[in-house]
């Protein structure tokens, strides 16, 4: 998302290019942000359309003219990508995060205690994703969504205390609110119209029309919303990499008793915030750490987690447990934050339960804990009474010195009867390449495809870049554990795509019992 914020500044302040967009290969091949332009798409009429709305370019304007002025100033070149716009962004970003929490701390006196809020705050920094895209990744929406939901939560308690037309402009500004003052409404309509009318103009400039999607094929599916993925998978649960939110969900029952009105709206929206989030079909949004998506909704969440903090009044059992899963919860984001970055064990939006259980909380990557970002398991044991289906010497008649590159994806296959339903595969190989791939969906693959009376059934896969080391000959092994299901597998390797050469030989495959 940040090379598409930046692109539409780009466009518009650097190159005055908005509609065909010609710098951007110049862009790719200096700073490499994505393999190929993923930020934009080409429409009918022959223009191309940023797939995002510009509501996020608009919000980072102050960190992009600053770093504009810089780049000039330090003699950068202003590209819209240089330091200087990376440093000013970052700043911004990080200013924009903290007046989000300012303004929510102003929210939380309001209704809590000072040690209810304290504690809120402290635990939405260090015990949420907030950390992540507050502090660190903070050039996406979600940090200034959030901003902008604890903004419009003020100004709304203020223009109830008094509806001024002042009031009434700052909720048209952040979201716009319907209310009973039909002048004020018109106030808050006239700006938000305003502001979303920005928009439908820079459609309305490229491609001929008022109205365009620009998420082309992905969209929703309101009748079967993700909700068990968003929120208990290995892959991006919100439960799961952001437990501490369980005492939030808890805290609904304390709020909706002290403050009704208020913790039944809040329950509300928050449930339709919820459902047309988890309904989205790219459930794991990308790179996502936790579920990304919900950070701009924590300013509403941290009413009922400031309620369910001050329902404990004095010291016992119950708070101390609580309080030493609260403090559980923040080493183990803050392990997390820190793996996303430095450490390296944490593979937003490759995260599997499996390599999770392998790796949490521990500061090296264990032995062959890379391939369960992949597969399910990794034999672990002795391997006793293989079966031989497939030997280094025989693969050479079957599949050769297998070379992928851009012209050949795939090798030869060949299929294998298996001697049982029960027990475990294992497939191995040695592989050379001299310039490695990094994409991870343009990985080679080592694919283990399985079959009952003809049927596909599975697959499991290895991704060999992800083991490699460039210019090294490496032997890698995929085990597979069988599930009383098939009578074949096939065996053959994919490039997926890439257009970077790897050489694969000394194949083998195995059958073992536990």
């Amino acid at each position: 998302m940040f090379q598409v914020i930046i692109g539409t500044c780009r466009a518009f302040f650097i190159y005055e290019d908005v509609r065909q967009i010609n710098f951007t290969q110049k862009i790719l091949e200096t700073y490499r942000p994505t393999p190929e332009l993923l930020q934009a798409f080409k429409h009918p009429n022959g223009n191309y359309i940023f797939k995002y709305s510009c509501g996020q370019a608009i919000l980072m304007l102050p960190g992009f003219i600053s770093g504009h002025l810089a780049a000039k100033l330090l003699h950068f070149p202003q590209d819209g990508f240089s330091r200087p716009y990376q440093f000013g962004i970052f700043i911004w970003g990080l200013i924009v995060s903290l007046i989000g929490l300012y303004f929510l701390r102003k929210i939380l006196i309001t209704y809590f205690s000072e040690t209810a809020t304290g504690l809120t705050l402290i635990i939405i920094c260090f015990g949420t994703n907030f950390l992540e895209y507050g502090a660190i990744t903070n050039a996406m929406s979600h940090n200034f969504l959030f901003t902008l939901y604890a903004l419009l939560i003020w100004t709304t308690i203020r223009f109830y205390r008094k509806p001024t037309f002042l009031n009434a402009a700052g909720i048209g500004t952040f979201l716009g609110l319907f209310l009973m003052q039909y002048e004020k409404v018109i106030v808050a309509l006239s700006i938000m119209g305003a502001i979303g009318f920005i928009q439908l103009l820079y459609w309305k400039f490229v491609s001929m029309g008022w109205i365009v999607y620009s998420y082309e094929e992905q969209g929703f599916s309101w009748l079967r919303p993700h909700i068990y993925d968003c929120l208990f998978s290995g892959r991006a649960g919100w439960l799961v990499y952001t437990p501490v939110m369980i005492l939030s969900l808890i805290g609904f029952y304390p709020l909706m008793t002290k403050y009704r009105n208020i913790g039944t709206g809040l329950l509300f929206f928050s449930i339709a915030f919820f459902y047309i989030t988890f309904a989205w079909d790219i459930w794991w949004y990308g790179g996502s750490v936790s579920q990304r998506a919900l950070v701009q909704i924590y300013p509403v969440l941290a009413f009922p987690l400031a309620a369910f903090i001050q329902t404990f009044t004095k010291v016992n059992f119950k708070a101390i447990l609580i309080s030493f899963f609260g403090l559980f919860c923040v080493q183990y984001n803050c392990w997390m934050t820190h793996n996303c970055h430095y450490g390296g064990l944490f593979v937003a939006g490759d995260m599997t339960s499996e390599y999770l259980k392998a790796v949490i909380l521990r500061d090296k990557l264990p032995p062959e804990a890379r391939k369960l970002l992949d597969t399910r398991k990794i034999y672990k044991g002795d391997i006793k009474d293989e079966i031989i289906l497939l030997s280094p010497i025989d693969s050479v008649n079957h599949f050769g010195k297998v070379c992928l590159r851009d012209s050949l994806q795939y090798s030869s296959t060949k299929k294998f009867k298996l001697p049982s339903r029960e027990g475990w595969l294992r497939a191995s190989a040695d592989f050379y390449t001299d310039n490695k791939e990094w994409d991870q969906w343009k990985m080679t693959q080592l694919v283990l495809k399985y079959f009952k009376d003809g049927k596909e059934l599975r697959s499991d896969v290895l991704r060999a870049q992800r083991h490699l080391d460039q210019s090294v000959k490496t032997h890698l092994w995929l085990d597979s554990k069988l599930r009383n299901e098939p009578d074949s597998v096939e065996l053959y390797f994919w490039n997926a795509d890439s257009r970077t050469a790897i050489c694969v030989d000394n194949i083998s495959l195995i059958y073992h019992k536990e």
